[in-house]
């Protein structure tokens, strides 16, 4: 009797992957530097520690002068676990987040030295529909990417693109002049 009524709820939970469980610490800051210039993004959390409250900071500093661009990230929501790329000029950067949460949109997002968005791209706009069939998640996170952390996201200096390697080891190569996806996404 208990397996009739509960059966269709404990599939249904399987299903949606709810019953996967994970740990997770989550991320207060992302660092990464070039000859010329120092990115950090940071975790403001207020001191009510109340999430709600909390929000993402950008941080671009010149090295020679010290003048610093700073600003806030709205589209990064409190639980991310951010990877942080900027161009050689200093001009660009982008921040992916890659396994957090369950969202599908603002995944890759671009922006000026100034925090003016120039592109937000999600899953669906990275993978190809085979791709997007393979998605799995847990209890807080997903996976559409590779689990190989160095292969994740790439930086290339020579054309000023990030590479991301998808879960099934396909190259998608995002530019960080103007956000668009250098190499196309098959579908």
């Amino acid at each position: 009797m208990f397996y009739q009524r509960f059966a269709p709820i404990a599939s249904v939970l399987c299903t949606l992957n709810l019953a996967h469980t994970d740990s997770c610490v989550f991320a207060k800051n992302a660092l990464t530097s070039n000859t010329r210039f120092i990115l950090e993004i940071q975790l403001e959390e207020d001191r009510s520690k109340d999430p709600l409250k909390a929000f993402w900071s950008y941080t671009l500093t010149e090295r020679i002068s010290g003048k610093k661009y700073q600003g806030r990230i709205p589209q990064l929501e409190y639980h991310a676990h951010p990877t942080v790329y900027l161009s050689e000029d200093g001009k660009r950067f982008a921040i992916l987040d890659p396994i957090a949460d369950h969202r599908d949109k603002d995944r890759f997002i671009v922006f000026t030295q100034d925090g003016k968005q120039i592109i937000s791209l999600g899953i669906n706009d990275i993978l190809n529909m085979e791709e997007q069939s393979k998605v799995t998640s847990s209890i807080s996170h997903i996976r559409w990417l590779s689990l190989n952390e160095n292969t994740i996201g790439l930086f290339s200096k020579a054309d000023n693109t990030v590479t991301l390697t998808t879960m099934l080891g396909r190259k998608v190569a995002i530019s960080l002049t103007n956000g668009k996806i250098v190499k196309p996404v098959e579908r």
